[in-house]
């Protein structure tokens, strides 16, 4: 999907190394910034040594208020790294709505599911596959 989205490569983290293969194509200094949006807090740890020497680590995913993990301060401060969050800017959404007559998101479009069976849904996404569920009154 992120290939037919523009992507010039990808990686499957469940069979590559993502820190090698993204060392390999950045000629092994890591990338200037690093998003995780996934809300998997196994995947946090990574995008530390994704970074480059002052990169900035930008935590997008919703992660579980009790998730944490350990980080090597000394490492954050030789490598010069900054780590932020975002939530939701004010402007956020106003002007992702204005990108949805641009984009066609409807690949991305896994599964619809009528508001009645919105739980049902929502329960199985731990085991689910589906990139995003539309759900229809």
């Amino acid at each position: 999907m992120a290939m037919r989205f523009g992507a010039d490569w990808t990686v499957d983290p469940l069979t590559e190394d993502m820190l090698a293969v993204g060392r390999e194509h950045t000629d092994g200094r890591g990338f200037d910034t690093v998003f995780e949006c996934s809300g998997h807090i196994t995947a946090v740890p990574q995008t530390i040594g994704l970074a480059d020497k002052n990169g900035t680590i930008v935590w997008a995913g919703a992660y579980h208020e009790d998730a944490t993990f350990p980080i090597n301060p000394y490492y954050m401060f030789a490598n010069e790294l900054t780590i932020r969050s975002t939530l939701l800017a004010p402007f956020a959404f106003p002007r992702g709505l204005k990108l949805l007559s641009k984009l066609d998101l409807e690949p991305m479009i896994t599964q619809i599911v009528p508001l009645a069976d919105v739980a049902t849904a929502l329960a199985a996404r731990k085991t689910s596959t589906d990139i995003k569920i539309l759900v229809k009154p």
